[in-house]
């Protein structure tokens, strides 16, 4: 579980170098990632960049689920 993706700092594009190559091992040997973020889809193509958002929007290998509704920490 990935948790908050979005948050963690940007350290000269080692976190994206990082991200990449965790999500493609665990893809290869077949392992299942599951992540959590308040990134819009678009957002996260802007952060992570081509290579990282088409790993994770693959319909053939990912499944989105929307969770719609207020933040319970704003309230």
């Amino acid at each position: 579980v990935i948790d908050d993706l979005g948050t963690e700092p940007m350290t000269n594009n080692v976190t994206k170098e990082y991200f990449f190559d965790l999500i493609n091992e665990r893809d290869h040997a077949g392992r299942h990632t599951l992540i959590v973020t308040n990134l819009p889809f678009d957002k996260l193509k802007e952060r992570y960049g081509d290579r990282i958002h088409s790993r994770l929007m693959d319909k053939r290998q990912s499944l989105k689920i929307l969770f719609k509704g207020q933040d319970i920490r704003l309230r």
